[in-house]
């Protein structure tokens, strides 16, 4: 994306006026009702199983570690490739510079990022972690299954694969393409790799009935509205819809995040598993770095380059989107390790889910078969 940072250096030295816009306080709350209406049938729908099912317990840190071994291990392997790439720094993977103009372009972003060479270089190492996490998923389909992750967030971290893939195949080179060590045919095969990955971990949408399935359509609905009433402008006038999928894979992955914490909440410590862990602790680090690339990429953290202004607000709708994604995932993080990692081990109650404490509570003192209506 060397014209994203091109158009930013270029519009710094000329001296242009960058006026930070008023925040929309609005502006995710469609998205937001959308998450809390698959929060409320998650909710009900575990409410709905009634009984104290038999559900294996917490493990210990000693053993969540041990069970984790090969996900360090690959995580280590993918850190140490992606160093050996990043520091050799005459290394460029993205689209070459073709005059003496972006020669110059791109001698000043490097001098702005002297390791990662660019800012695409956090998209990258994005994509990276995303693969090691559906790897993971992969491998432990039945922890999938049960974690937050699954369902809803899995479809629209598919759905946000595809509009990456897409708007890579159809934009040119040095519009959306990243730049950088790991720029380039690399970061293309990463994307192309996860997305058979994602594809059968979003395979258990098609068993959730045609409620879900309405619900998931009605996001993807607000996802698209929300990414064409707010792009950046980095493609050429006609090219809109690239400008829109760059601006959409943002938007579909905040649904995600912000379904993962709903789901985080329902399930409680239902979700024990290794992989339940992983996730909370993966997925705040993964969207952190594209949250870092959309307050620094095109300009200063609340600032905004008129320039780059396609609809809408993009400056202020996903920089609070960034950062409200990892505070979501950190919230459903610190959720998860405090109902299920700190609990006790050696009582039953911990790991129930809440609406299976209420009715066990309600039972014990009323007895019988007598429940309070709420």
């Amino acid at each position: 994306m060397d014209v994203l940072a091109q158009g930013f250096k270029t519009s710094m030295a000329a001296g242009d006026v960058v006026t930070p816009y008023s925040y929309g306080a609005l502006a995710g709350l469609p998205l937001l009702l959308f998450a809390l209406a698959v929060w409320l049938i998650e909710w009900r729908t575990s409410a709905q199983r009634g009984g104290v099912q038999a559900r294996p317990a917490p493990l210990s840190l000693g053993r969540l570690l041990f069970n984790l071994i090969p996900e360090a291990v690959v995580l280590g392997l993918c850190a140490m490739v992606a160093g050996a790439f990043i520091l050799r720094s005459e290394n460029h993977n993205g689209s070459p510079p073709k005059d003496h103009v972006d020669k110059e372009v791109w001698e000043e972003i490097t001098n702005e990022w002297p390791v990662l060479m660019t800012a695409d270089t956090l998209l990258a190492l994005q994509a990276i972690i995303r693969l090691v996490l559906c790897l993971s998923a992969t491998c432990r389909p039945c922890e999938f299954d049960a974690s937050p992750l699954a369902n809803e967030p899995a479809a629209f971290f598919l759905l946000a694969n595809v509009s990456r893939l897409a708007l890579l195949v159809a934009s040119p080179w040095e519009w959306f393409h990243i730049d950088g060590p790991l720029g380039g045919a690399i970061n293309f095969g990463f994307e192309l790799l996860a997305f058979p990955l994602l594809l059968n971990l979003s395979r258990g949408m098609l068993h959730q009935g045609w409620h879900r399935a309405m619900l998931l359509a009605i996001g993807v609905f607000l996802a698209c509205v929300a990414a064409w009433c707010n792009r950046y402008s980095v493609a050429d006038p006609g090219f809109e819809y690239m400008d829109m999928l760059f601006s959409l894979s943002h938007v579909l992955e905040f649904l995600a995040a912000a379904i993962f914490l709903a789901r985080t909440i329902v399930l409680s410590s239902d979700s024990a598993g290794a992989f339940t862990s992983f996730a909370h602790v993966v997925l705040p680090v993964q969207q952190s770095f594209s949250m870092y690339f959309l307050l620094t990429a095109f300009a200063k953290p609340l600032e905004v380059v008129p320039e780059l202004v396609g609809a809408g607000r993009p400056f202020e709708v996903f920089e609070i989107g960034g950062v409200a994604q990892v505070g979501m995932y950190l919230f459903a993080a610190v959720l998860h390790f405090v109902l299920v990692i700190s609990a006790d081990t050696k009582e039953d109650a911990p790991y129930l889910s809440i609406s299976v404490q209420l009715a066990e509570a309600q039972r014990s003192l009323f007895g019988g078969e007598r429940v309070i209506e709420v």
